[in-house]
């Protein structure tokens, strides 16, 4: 209910981006005491006009995407031209994101520690976002608002639209994020179980994150650039890391567009320890996209999100862009992504009236 909600940062100023203020507000759910959800706001000193809901990926949160920071841990100071939310708040947007529940699981906690996430799937994931978008409704006093989702998010995005896109929905924009293809995963994903029968069997309920405060690897690379590798076949710890992103198909040093250390590992740093199984397993639930009658939006990543997505499936008024050359992570920040993600997507926003 709207009054369980709990306002814990009123107008405040986000570093590097003063014209900008940012609310925040939790909310606890039901369950254990990790069982809580925040609700990021941010747009300009003097208002905004549309809302728009940004669903993070895996492992990343509302609070990563406003100022790239962990429980007030900064890695950077945001470059709003190479963040969605930055960008469209400075254009005049009431931008929202929200920290999953994951974003209040400390690290270091052993499989037995996480069995409070056994039951954290799409059912659980899909009511918090309703109740986030109810809230944000009420807020800014809209009907419908625009829903975004990066990576996972996307994902997100269309399960949540297939089921509330006619009384929540004026249109989608996914960023690397979508359908994705039968028995294809991210190359980086070696999953321990296959099975919510054998999760619950062996007790394994949770994704580390390949960075974050359980891998302060990514933190201390940015910190020390020029550390030797620990393969002798690299010059620099950041050469090794850098090239192990981009055999992942989540970035592209080496050619357009050009990913730098300083704008991806910060995300890497950034990213919240745990990532529920259930989501990952629950493959046997059906959403229809193709039911979903809204404007959509769709950017895939050449290196990652074309060989694991699945464009087929999307809603039937979808406009989808390639990104050449582009990997995972480049989507989301980088020289080039105002010019080829962030600008399109304002402009495209534009023509939804």
């Amino acid at each position: 209910m709207y009054e369980e909600w709990k306002i814990v940062k009123s107008e405040s100023p986000i570093l590097g981006n003063e014209q900008l203020v940012e609310n925040i507000w939790k909310m606890k759910r039901e369950g254990s005491t990790y069982d809580v959800i925040s609700l990021h706001k941010v747009n300009l000193r003097d208002g905004g006009n549309e809302a728009i809901l940004v669903l993070p990926g895996t492992w990343s949160s509302g609070e990563q995407l406003v100022t790239i920071s962990w429980h007030g841990v900064y890695y950077t100071t945001p470059d709003f031209k190479k963040s969605i939310v930055l960008y469209l708040a400075r254009n005049g947007f009431n931008v929202y994101t929200i920290d999953y529940r994951t974003h209040y699981v400390p690290p270091f906690l052993k499989d037995k520690q996480l069995s409070f996430m056994a039951n954290w799937g799409w059912s659980t994931w899909i009511n918090d976002i309703k109740e986030v978008v109810s809230f944000i409704k009420r807020n800014s006093n809209q009907e419908r608002i625009f829903l975004a989702g990066e990576s996972f998010g996307g994902g997100a995005a269309l399960n949540y639209s297939s089921l509330y896109w006619r009384d929540d929905i004026k249109g989608l924009i996914l960023l690397d994020g979508g359908p994705v293809k039968h028995g294809i995963r991210p190359r980086f994903y070696t999953p321990e179980v296959s099975s919510i029968e054998e999760m619950e069997a062996k007790g394994i309920y949770a994704i580390p994150s390949r960075g974050g405060p359980n891998n302060p690897i990514w933190a201390y690379a940015l910190a020390n650039p020029d550390m030797p590798s620990p393969d002798p076949k690299y010059k620099t710890i950041s050469d090794f890391l850098m090239d192990s992103l981009y055999i992942s198909g989540s970035a592209n040093p080496y050619d357009y567009p050009y990913s730098k250390k300083e704008d991806v590992f910060p995300i890497l740093a950034s990213f919240d320890p745990y990532w529920p199984y259930r989501l990952s397993l629950e493959r046997g639930l059906k959403f229809d996209y193709k039911g979903i009658l809204v404007p959509t939006i769709a950017f895939f990543s050449e290196r990652f999100g074309l060989q694991v997505f699945d464009s087929e499936r999307l809603p039937p008024n979808s406009e989808v862009i390639s990104l050449k050359g582009y990997g995972h992570l480049d989507v989301y920040t980088g020289e080039n992504s105002e010019k080829d993600v962030n600008s399109i997507v304002l402009k495209w926003l534009s023509q939804q009236h």
